[in-house]
């Protein structure tokens, strides 16, 4: 988290919108690219960045397309014609770093008092692995990173970014 939020004032809200990916936690969209030049043998840095993308991207974090359909546009997009599945979302969760501790203890500690809402465009491979991330350090004294909100909105099931 930045230092700006953490000098505001929680008080002077009555609730918070926090995103996903670089607040709650940690990722590296280079580690994603990396992983899928590896694959394909050349740099897809044209087809995917964080600011700009090739319309595949924006159908799959929509919910325009579904997991299946987005791996195999990814096979015909890349030119990777016998690669698993396995291996297509291991290279697109690269980027899912870790969570760290003091972010979900400023999250239980303004739950507490605030209504705490998360807004986020991610897929849903993305949400299975950040799910998984969560509860291998956090889950058996928390539960599911859901319940830290009272609401949580994806823009793959909400089908807008």
């Amino acid at each position: 988290m930045t230092s700006a939020f953490i000098d505001l004032d929680p008080t002077q809200f009555d609730a918070v919108i926090f995103d996903l990916g670089g607040v709650i936690i940690n990722i590296q969209y280079q580690n994603t690219l990396a992983a899928f030049s590896r694959l394909c043998g050349f740099d897809i840095t044209p087809l995917y960045t964080q600011h700009r993308q090739a319309p595949l991207f924006d159908r799959f974090e929509t919910g325009q397309i579904d997991a299946p359909t987005f791996r195999d546009g990814l096979r015909q997009l890349l030119q990777l014609a016998a690669v698993a599945d396995t291996d297509l979302d291991q290279a697109w969760n690269a980027m899912l770093l870790d969570i760290p501790k003091s972010r979900i203890d400023l999250l239980q500690t303004l739950g507490g008092r605030k209504r705490l809402f998360l807004l986020s465009n991610t897929t849903a491979i993305h949400k299975a692995r950040i799910d998984q991330i969560f509860a291998a350090a956090y889950g058996d004294r928390i539960g599911p990173l859901s319940e830290l909100f009272e609401q949580d909105y994806y823009s793959h099931l909400m089908g807008d970014r």
